[in-house]
């Protein structure tokens, strides 16, 4: 058998043209194969984020409806005088709330501070945010399995009337009693930074609260807390 120059090029542009069709065929199935691969990474994520949707709309919801000062007992000059502090929480979600504990700590502004305090106005404003310490009080605290469990509220909402009370004694010291007293002369503000964490489906939540007390002639106990402009967050 003779070979002739002109088979063996055209055998070498044979062998050429179906070593590129073999390439091409390879590169359009691993292209059909990461589309595969991304479609089905996709939907495993849709699936996922379903799944999250559902739990949290499953889940419950723990958040605080009021506040405020119960009960000041002695002046701080006794290691077991106090300043109780009740705290209404309310369950918007689906499931019970269990285990949950709650951490509260007092914190004072000046008045003269404040931007928008006055006869006009009762709120803290954007502006007074920088004199407001961050709000970290549930960085250590977790579910205790003593704590009480809060079944959801009846109408699912804020409106509801059968809200969970639970109260924090705090240690009176002197310096608090004294701001307390100053307090009601209208030279200070106090705030709450606290913490209600639960447990919910086997997990672990908290919903940050940040509460404010101004008064402005009523009595102490009778004046609702307001919200402050940060410090309010769930997760």
């Amino acid at each position: 058998m003779i070979v002739s120059h002109s088979d063996t090029r055209s055998l070498i542009k044979d062998e050429k043209y179906a070593s590129a069709q073999q390439h091409n065929d390879t590169l359009a199935a691993l292209a059909k194969t990461d589309s595969t691969i991304s479609a089905l990474k996709t939907q495993a994520d849709t699936m996922r984020n379903q799944l999250a949707e559902m739990r949290n709309d499953k889940r419950a919801w723990l958040s605080p409806s009021t506040l405020n000062i119960r009960q000041i007992w002695g002046t701080g000059e006794h290691p077991d005088d106090y300043v109780e502090i009740a705290v209404t929480m309310l369950n918007t979600g689906r499931e019970p709330a269990i285990d949950t504990s709650l951490s509260v700590a007092p914190q004072f502004l000046k008045i003269d501070d404040i931007r928008r305090l006055g006869n006009t106005s009762t709120l803290l404003a954007i502006a007074d945010i920088p004199l407001i310490n961050e709000n970290e009080s549930c960085a250590d605290i977790r579910p205790i399995a003593t704590g009480i469990t809060i079944y959801p509220s009846v109408s699912g909402g804020f409106g509801s009337t059968n809200g969970v009370e639970s109260s924090v004694r705090i240690t009176l010291w002197p310096t608090i009693y004294e701001m307390i007293t100053t307090l009601q002369k209208n030279k200070l503000i106090m705030y709450f930074n606290g913490c209600l964490t639960y447990a919910t489906l086997g997990e672990v939540h908290h919903s940050k609260f940040c509460q404010f007390l101004y008064i402005d002639g009523s009595h102490l106990a009778q004046t609702p807390f307001k919200y402050c402009p940060i410090g309010n967050e769930a997760d």
